[in-house]
Order: structure tokens, then C-alpha cells, then sequence
């Protein structure tokens, strides 16, 4: 048997070897000094011995994986580690021969944790109820479901269709939630309104971290903001006689105007020219 003591020493060896020490180990300070100085970063060194106060470990979770760098030797790591600013993504975490290194997979295995937890946490049906709204659901019959599949996860049931087309008002002034793509959001508008549109390319906002990536991956920057996905913002249609009203309101942008519907939907170029507007990020309502 091994004795506490013997154990957390054990824990103090392994936690070392994956410098977890303090914030600065874990942020990775070597990269962003090297990076100031116009030279490569490098892979963060191991500081001192890791202490276990009261037997808890540092909260791998707090670690900002934006700051964090753990490629040994890169080829220009100047230009990788300014990448991971603009992606939270899980970017130049390293590898130990063919398999991730310990400390990236905890980081991994706490965020999947966290995800986990905000799945099977309840929504409060007295807030729902307050609010005056109204419950559907989705192609997933569990929330265990809802984890392996996420494609479904983003359907509706045939139920929930039904009592959206029957609850919700025909021809409404509209806002809708924008995770799909903003041309996949504007397309359900303009089928479920039997309406058209028009959206202008220079009035599409466009966050300057999406312009660094999509540069950087060579991709059209319109395309990505269209077709993206995980957008996280409202779109909403306002009568004409509250345009300027709208238009002074600081965080939102008018983006275009409604049209009748044999005219369809058309995003118009800078240079006057018109492409049709098509969803190519997922359909919920279908």
C-alpha cells in the first residue's frame, strides 16, 4: 500500500513533469515574451516543484488555452501563436510520440465535463412559463442522445414544427436566433413570412478576429459570415417607419430590406451585382 504522503509526492512528480505550477507555466509567458520580441516561441519550461495545498490540484480548466503553447521546436511559431489568438480552439498543443500529452487531455477532458454539465442541467419551466413561451423539442429523445448526436440535436420533432407554425403568428415582425448561418436564418424568414429579400455585402458586420481567420485560411470572408454557423446573434426585421429609429441603436446593424416574394433572396455586391442567397448550414425546421 502507499501512504498519503508517498502518494502526493507522486502527484507533486507527475503535476511537475506537466508543468502545472501557476498561472505562468500554464500561460505559457515563454511564448508570448518570445513573441514580442519578434522571436519563435518556444515550449514552456518546467518551474519548480509543483506544491498540493490540502490535497487539490491547480484547476486545469482556468487555463487560458489561447496563451497556452506546447509545440516543441515549431517551424514558425511566431505566426502559429498569433493564430491561436484569434480561435479558441485547442491549436499547437504538442504531442508525446503518437499520442496528446497529459496535460492537454485533462484541459480537454474538463471542458467536455463542463459541456456535459450545462447539457443535463434543467431548465427552470417557471422561468419558461413567465415569460410567456412555450416548450418544443428536438430530434433527441435523451440528453445522453443529444451528446452522441448533435446533428440531430439541431432538428426540431414533427411536433415541435407543428406547434411553432400553430402558435406563432403568419407575416410577424421577425427575430430569429442566428446559429445556423446568417443566408440559412434569412431563408427561414422568407419562406415561413412568404416574403423576399435583399442584404447588402458591405453592411454584413463582420468581426475582425472572422477576417484574421479567414485570410489566414484562405478562405472568402462573405461566404464564411453566410454560411458560417455558430453565429450567436439576433436577426429581426422592423417596420419601415422605424428604420432610423433602429438604425441609431448602438450593436446593431441594418443589413438590408424585405421585398415582395416573387422577387427572391439576393445578397448585393459592392459592385451592384446580385447572387442568390442559398443555406448551406443546417436546417432545424426540417
Amino acid at each position: 500500500m502507499v501512504d498519503q504522503n508517498a502518494l502526493k509526492a507522486i502527484i507533486e512528480q507527475v503535476l511537475t513533469e506537466m508543468n502545472i505550477g501557476n498561472a505562468a507555466a500554464a500561460a505559457s509567458p515563454s511564448a508570448a515574451e518570445a513573441v514580442k520580441a519578434g522571436e519563435t516561441p518556444a515550449a514552456p519550461a518546467a518551474e519548480g516543484v509543483v506544491k498540493v495545498d490540502d490535497g487539490f490540484i491547480p484547476d486545469v480548466s482556468e487555463i487560458d488555452i489561447r496563451k497556452q503553447y506546447l509545440v516543441e521546436n515549431p517551424v514558425n511559431g511566431e505566426a502559429y501563436y498569433d493564430l491561436k489568438q484569434y480561435a479558441p480552439a485547442r491549436l499547437g498543443i504538442g504531442k508525446a510520440g503518437a499520442r496528446y500529452k497529459t496535460l492537454p487531455v485533462l484541459e480537454f477532458r474538463a471542458a467536455h465535463s463542463a459541456a456535459q454539465d450545462a447539457v443535463f442541467s434543467q431548465m427552470d419551466l417557471e422561468f419558461v412559463e413567465k415569460l410567456d413561451l412555450f416548450v418544443v423539442r428536438t430530434m433527441c429523445t435523451s440528453k445522453d442522445e443529444y451528446l452522441t448526436r448533435p446533428d440531430l440535436g439541431r432538428k426540431l420533432n414533427p411536433e415541435g414544427v407543428a406547434m411553432i407554425k400553430e402558435k406563432c403568428k403568419k407575416n410577424p415582425t421577425v427575430q430569429i436566433f442566428v446559429s445556423d448561418g446568417l443566408s440559412s436564418e434569412l431563408l427561414h424568414i422568407s419562406k415561413e413570412s412568404n416574403v423576399g429579400c435583399r442584404v447588402y455585402e458591405d453592411r454584413i458586420p463582420i468581426d475582425y478576429q472572422t477576417a484574421a481567420m479567414a485570410e489566414q485560411f484562405n478562405m472568402n470572408l462573405i461566404t464564411a459570415a453566410l454560411n458560417g454557423g455558430e453565429d450567436y446573434e439576433l436577426l429581426f426585421t422592423v417596420p419601415l417607419a422605424d428604420h432610423d429609429k433602429v438604425s441609431e441603436m448602438k450593436g446593431i446593424k441594418v443589413i438590408g430590406h424585405i421585398t415582395k416574394p416573387e422577387l427572391g433572396n439576393y445578397l448585393v455586391g459592392r459592385d451592384g451585382g446580385e447572387v442568390e442567397l442559398k443555406a448551406q448550414g443546417w436546417n432545424s425546421l426540417n
